[in-house]
């Protein structure tokens, strides 16, 4: 139950004022006055609204996180893909680096080749160059001048044949080198556009890497912005659903309050001890004009006397008319009243249900009579507890 923090304590010592009885009945007027100075209690319905603006925020709170973690989520599949293209782009450059340098081994190999048919060529050019030159010193016609010379027709037959076959292998070959000459420069030649293309695509692999590393790194960015703000939207809506818990729990206790003030003002109380009634509210006093603002109940000797509601005591001591006295605010502007006691249960500041034994039938007070002294007071003012008593006599509790 929700208490009034600016109560007025009532001193520890006991008050004990210099006036008359009546008097006495004008402290404890003071008393109940001091008391329900204090602000009304709230109305739940003002605490509802606001549990309804909680939700309200709570909902869109978590439409705001939903949305949040179906993004995080798209994010964290597109990152992924991300992941397998660069690998998958970094598995082909792998395989491109490898063919550049199979390209590059078989350019090296044919150049090899080239150069070694490139100096064949030259040396059987050298030495048909110096055939010829030879040829042409010793006269245009060697051929004529060798048959001439010789006495046996046939031998230089043979010579000039001999000569004819060498010459023409010698250009036959050089001219067979050269051609396998050619086929290697093409073959290289092929080869190093081969190369080019292969290093263009490597290239172009390489900057399709590039380009998806820097996307993936915007998407982690932007990923992480997103953690944050959920963490920040997730300790939003723990804290809302903290305070929606509050402000209901509020609510049910301000509801049970104004159910016990509504049971308390249709006359719901139970009787605060069994007893014959000697005195009621309103008659007139058997000495003076005075009239009786309670019940006098009168009952053996410590007899338990019960809380008839739940409420917090506000006053627990002995003052001169009343005896040993405790005083019930249950809120609501209502206030129970027990005097005359033998003997008190509580102390101020602590709460009583309905049943608790508040106190023992006694005779502590100036009425020279053992029982109890009942009073019930709403906005500070006695009322007739007649009126707000039930026929129901609640057994005490503890």
């Amino acid at each position: 139950m929700i208490r009034n923090k600016n109560r007025v304590a009532c001193p520890s010592t006991p008050f004990r004022p210099k006036f008359k009885r009546d008097c006495c009945c004008a402290a404890i007027g003071c008393l109940f006055a001091v008391v329900f100075s204090t602000p009304a209690l709230a109305d739940s319905h003002g605490y509802e609204n606001q549990i309804s603006t909680v939700d309200e925020r709570i909902q869109d709170t978590r439409d705001s996180i939903r949305s949040k973690e179906s993004e995080k989520a798209s994010l964290r599949r597109l990152l992924e893909n991300y992941d397998k293209q660069i690998a998958a782009v970094k598995r082909q450059r792998q395989l491109l680096k490898k063919k550049i340098a199979r390209l590059s081994e078989t350019k090296s190999e044919e150049q090899s080749r080239g150069d070694k048919l490139k100096r064949g060529v030259r040396r059987r050019s050298d030495v048909l160059a110096k055939q010829l030159r030879a040829m042409y010193q010793a006269g245009r016609n060697p051929h004529l001048r060798t048959l001439l010379s010789m006495d046996d027709p046939t031998a230089s037959a043979r010579l000039i044949h001999y000569y004819k076959q060498v010459t023409e292998h010698q250009v036959a070959d050089i001219e067979s080198a050269r051609i396998d000459l050619g086929k290697v420069m093409n073959a290289v030649t092929a080869t190093a556009a081969q190369e080019a293309q292969v290093q263009h695509e490597q290239d172009a692999l390489k900057a399709r890497e590039a380009e998806l590393a820097q996307l993936a790194k915007k998407r982690s960015r932007l990923l992480v912005k997103i953690e944050s703000t959920l963490s920040a939207e997730q300790q939003r809506l723990s804290a809302l659903e903290s305070d929606r818990i509050k402000l209901q729990a509020l609510v049910d206790e301000l509801r049970q309050e104004q159910q016990a003030a509504s049971e308390i003002a249709s006359g719901r109380m139970a009787w605060p001890l069994v007893g014959q009634i000697k005195a009621r509210y309103g008659e007139k006093k058997a000495q003076g004009t005075a009239k009786w603002a309670g019940l006098l109940i009168k009952a053996l000797k410590g007899n338990p006397v019960v809380a008839v509601h739940e409420g917090e005591v506000v006053y627990a001591e002995w003052l001169r008319g009343f005896g040993l006295l405790i005083i019930v605010d249950h809120n609501n502007g209502m206030m129970s009243l027990y005097g005359n006691n033998d003997k008190l249960m509580y102390n101020v500041g602590e709460t009583v249900l309905p049943g608790d034994v508040l106190a023992t039938v006694g005779n502590s007070s100036s009425l020279n009579e053992t029982g109890l002294y009942f009073e019930l007071r709403q906005d500070g003012s006695p009322v007739d507890p007649i009126s707000l008593l039930t026929r129901k006599i609640v057994a005490a509790k503890r």
